[in-house]
């Protein structure tokens, strides 16, 4: 099934078969919708809903996964901008950046074209990288990510506490949310530990 989604990538982006979700985040006081994380679903004509679990590990294998994170900035940024212009609410959203997106120029400078664009919202686009990747971007990655900030985007550590985590890594930049681990806040209520670390 992985060499038919890596093959049938071209068409699929085509057809629109890749969908972006947004799942909601909650301001636990107010109980209001504050912002949103976009979610890649693949709505495959053959296989059915497709999990990004199984195909974004084969797009990375494949080096074609910065194709798919294009496509999100486009779609969700696009989204963004539309709704800006059309007078409509603004939720700020969210769009997940791996390592090798920031060795891919043409997605960077897509990036940066739409946020430029006269109507699009101040502090409505979010980037999300996960800290692994973080721990692993070079100079002009972090002078990206700079640049985002000053166009007033804000940037989320994701997963934060599920590997080798280390204390410097929020030392080392000023990240506007972290994301902690699911594993940490599950064990909210039974291990005293894990609190005093949270």
């Amino acid at each position: 099934n992985q060499m038919i989604m890596i093959s049938d990538l071209s068409e699929a982006l085509r057809r629109r078969e890749l969908v972006a979700y947004y799942q909601p985040i909650v301001d636990a006081r107010t109980h209001k919708v504050v912002s949103a994380e976009s979610l890649i679903r693949w709505n495959h004509r053959d296989l059915g809903t497709v999990s990004p679990g199984l195909f974004i590990p084969a797009l990375e294998a494949s080096g074609k996964v910065s194709r798919v994170d294009l496509y999100m900035a486009e779609t969700v940024f696009g989204m963004l901008l539309r709704d800006s212009r059309e007078g409509l609410p603004i939720v700020p959203v969210s769009i997940n950046l791996s390592r090798v997106d920031f060795y891919d120029p043409t997605l960077l400078e897509r990036i940066n074209e739409i946020l430029e664009e006269k109507d699009f919202p101040v502090g409505a686009a979010k980037i999300e990288i996960t800290e692994s990747a973080y721990a692993n971007l070079e100079k002009n990655a972090l002078d990206f990510l700079r640049g985002m900030k000053e166009k007033h985007v804000r940037i989320l550590l994701d997963d934060y506490g599920s590997g080798m985590s280390s204390l410097s890594t929020l030392e080392s930049y000023e990240f506007n949310t972290i994301k902690l681990d699911l594993g940490f806040i599950r064990k909210i209520g039974s291990s005293d530990r894990a609190e005093t670390i949270i």
